[in-house]
């Protein structure tokens, strides 16, 4: 699978099993330097909250 905006190709997933991963998509309005700090501090602020509920990362 690759994953395109329009026509423009912009990821390659490449090889290898990724079957049991799990993924964070986050998006903003702007891209300027505050958007992308809010965006760290909203995906800082959603792995503190998984891992208080027991997540943690897999090796």
């Amino acid at each position: 699978m690759t994953f395109t905006l329009g026509n423009e190709v912009m990821l390659d997933p490449g090889t290898g099993d990724d079957g049991g991963a799990e993924f964070v998509v986050l998006a903003t309005d702007g891209d300027d330097r505050a958007d992308r700090l809010r965006a760290g501090e909203a995906v800082s602020a959603a792995w503190l909250a998984a891992v208080g509920e027991g997540t943690r990362p897999h090796r």
